[in-house]
């Protein structure tokens, strides 16, 4: 059976377990406004900064507002100040880095990847480079040079969950379900509550003809997630497979009603 839904679910914390979600963040109405007056505070400080042009180093000033900038979720505001920080001084690997993640945010992955590939060069063992060089690769749907990168990662911060989790959907979507497998049970053993691992493992194991496993993991995406449409049609497609029609029927009219359209 060949159940594959054509839209690549990544960990964009992100994207990025490390980056994204620590560095630059669009901050919602529900999180405290202090954090978005600091910001605009940041801003505004950084661009009093290079307007004087008085500066010792004004391309650490571009590189503070570009962060600024993303962390308000202006990343093509981001982006310039990046790109102007570059030009000043293109030996910085974290300029680069930050222009890439810049450009994830704005879906310009190629674009991403070089600027990846280029800070990976004057850094090699930067830890913030290849999370963003797999999630770029995978988003393109190069597997095979996303899983690379992402093994990097985890070869330099062996407890990066969001890596795991991302190699193992780049193995399913290669068809290596087995590998998927062994890589969301260590994403599990690093975060529990990840729900991305259980629909993986639930899509592999449905894969793999293991109906009675299928039900037991895509159960733990449905407590994390429990208004997610894909995860009760997963469910239903294991119930078929066990014969158990009506309460297959079930889940798929769930899964209807939470707009989920296979």
């Amino acid at each position: 059976m060949k159940y594959k839904n054509l839209i690549i679910s990544v960990l964009f914390l992100s994207v990025f377990s490390i980056t994204f979600s620590q560095e630059i963040e669009i901050y919602p109405d529900k999180r405290k406004r202090s954090e978005i007056r600091k910001n605009k505070k940041a801003l505004k400080f950084y661009s009093n900064e290079i307007d004087k042009n008085r500066s010792d180093s004004i391309s650490k000033m571009y590189y503070e507002r570009g962060r600024a900038k993303g962390k308000l979720g202006d990343f093509k505001g981001a982006r310039e100040d990046f790109s102007k920080a570059i030009e000043i001084d293109s030996t910085n690997a974290n300029f680069f880095i930050r222009r890439g993640i810049a450009n994830e945010f704005l879906k310009e992955f190629k674009s991403a990847i070089n600027d990846y590939l280029i800070a990976s060069k004057i850094e090699p063992k930067n830890k913030d480079v290849y999370y963003g060089l797999g999630n770029s690769y995978l988003h393109i749907k190069d597997y095979e040079n996303a899983l690379l990168n992402y093994t990097k990662q985890i070869n330099i911060i062996p407890k990066d969950y969001g890596s795991y989790t991302n190699r193992g959907a780049c193995y399913y979507y290669l068809s290596q379900y087995e590998k998927t497998i062994s890589d969301m049970n260590s994403s599990i053993e690093i975060k529990s509550d990840e729900k991305l691992n259980y629909y993986y493992l639930a899509k592999s194991y449905l894969e793999l003809n293991k109906p009675e496993i299928v039900i037991k993991h895509v159960n733990n995406a449905i407590k994390l997630d429990p208004k997610n449409g894909e995860y009760y049609y997963i469910r239903a497609q294991a119930k078929l497979l066990l014969n158990m029609d009506k309460k297959a029927t079930q889940d798929f009219e769930k899964a209807s009603k939470l707009g989920y359209i296979n």
